[in-house]
């Protein structure tokens, strides 16, 4: 029990420092749908692929699939940070770097009875974080600049439940998803006095209620192996938001002004705003959810190894933002991976008590450009650490990838490279004690 403490007093610091930290990872593609979509996936499937349709396991929760919960053997404890580097690189040759880390998850699972597990946590949605400037040259407005901003984040507060009979496991999360971004445009005519410098807002607040559900299959092999197939997915939903949208203009007669140097002049009342052209207000479900549907097969021999695919389409064809007009097409992922512990049960070999894990991925991309796509891909990779002779563990997931529109000359290369640190913490919880 001690070990497990100290490890929970750790990850409590760790997460404290990271939530603090200055969150200033920014890419111009979180700009479009609701942000950049982050994982639900848990420390260990992060290291192989991000495989989550199939994957079950006694000790590790796993949100992407719910029918998973009705594995769970012990009361389970998953929490993480992630640290986050990116390079890009533009094709007129600029380049820049930016990064980030912050509290990833934090959910604890626990079974119920013998086929009912349960599990309630606090995961990522999505994140917008942006900031880039356009020369802009318009037939009628003349020669303007453009300058684009970007921030928020949303979260999902779940319950969900994995029931079991047999071979077959079905399960569902509810979710309550929440959180506001904000968008900022200033557009600046420095050589024209016809046009008027304009500041527009555009402040959006989501809270509404969504789901997913899943459905797994065991297919019991010789030699101790197990092949399970998974399907998983949410339908398309209409969310609730609240928005707040404004033009201002203002008097600016600089040209060579950069975005972070504007928006330190307007906090320090440098740029007076001259007048508030219009400001609307608007609510109701005005953002639509595109469907998702994901399908995987794992193999494996119980504690030893395990193998596996999954493949996942997303119907972006069917996101509506009232707000913004969204460039989005369906997509399709796969990603594949594999985990071996060289010999769980050598007690004097550390090394090869620990888990090892290898896996990759490729999306063809949700954003298109004039018929370019912009595509994602990258390896994963990560190793557990088990914490003293107990079944909990310390997990390190590293992601390494890219976002690339090959062919194209005018999109932004952007090459990112991930570090997640997460604990897996194992307990015995709710047992009733006799007394004899």
């Amino acid at each position: 029990m001690m070990p497990i403490k100290r490890t929970f007093i750790l990850s409590t610091v760790l997460l404290t420092l990271a939530l603090f930290a200055a969150a200033q990872h920014s890419t111009p593609y979180s700009r479009f749908g609701l942000g950049t979509e982050l994982s639900t996936d848990f420390g260990v499937s992060k290291g192989f692929g991000q495989l989550g349709s199939a994957f079950k396991h006694p000790f590790n929760s796993n949100y992407t699939n719910p029918a998973s919960y009705s594995k769970l053997k012990l009361t389970t404890l998953e929490t993480g940070v992630y640290f986050n580097r990116a390079n890009f690189s533009s094709p007129g040759g600029s380049s820049f770097s930016s990064g980030d880390a912050s509290m990833d998850y934090l959910a604890l699972g626990f079974p119920i009875t013998d086929f009912w597990g349960t599990s309630i946590g606090l995961i990522p949605f999505s994140k917008v974080r942006y900031d880039y400037q356009r020369q802009i040259n318009h037939p009628e407005l003349g020669k303007y600049k453009s300058l684009n901003t970007g921030s928020g984040q949303l979260y999902q507060f779940y319950w969900g439940n994995g029931f079991n009979y047999n071979n077959i496991s079905i399960g569902f999360n509810v979710a309550f998803l929440f959180g506001n971004v904000k968008h900022r445009e200033v557009l600046l005519f420095p050589d024209s006095t016809k046009r008027l410098n304009t500041w527009h807002s555009n402040d959006v607040s989501y809270k509404d209620i969504i789901w997913n559900i899943g459905a797994q299959y065991n297919l019991p092999l010789n030699n101790d192996r197990t092949l399970t197939f998974g399907i998983q997915g949410s339908p398309s939903t209409d969310v609730y938001s609240d928005r707040t949208e404004s033009w201002q203009t203002f008097s600016f007669s600089e040209s060579d002004v950069s975005l972070d140097e504007f928006r330190n002049r307007l906090r320090d009342d440098q740029i007076s705003i001259d007048d508030t052209a219009q400001q609307q207000k608007s609510s109701g479900r005005n953002t639509t959810l595109p469907l998702k549907i994901g399908a995987g097969a794992m193999l494996q021999k119980e504690n030893n190894w395990r193998v596996g695919v999954d493949l996942e389409y997303t119907g972006w064809d069917q996101f509506n933002n009232y707000f913004f007009d969204e460039p989005l097409t369906n997509s399709w992922r796969i990603g594949v991976g594999g985990q071996i512990t060289p010999d769980p049960e050598a007690v004097n070999a550390y090394l090869k008590r620990m888990q090892y894990r290898l896996g990759g991925y490729y999306n063809t991309g949700r954003l298109e450009f004039e018929g370019q796509r912009v595509a994602q891909y990258g390896m994963t990779f990560g190793f557990s650490l088990p914490i003293n002779n107990t079944v909990s563990k310390v997990t390190i997931a590293g992601d390494i990838g890219t976002y690339r529109a090959p062919g194209s000359d005018e999109l932004v290369d952007e090459n990112y490279y991930k570090l997640n640190l997460s604990f897996t913490l194992n307990d015995k919880w709710f047992t009733q004690r006799k007394i004899k």
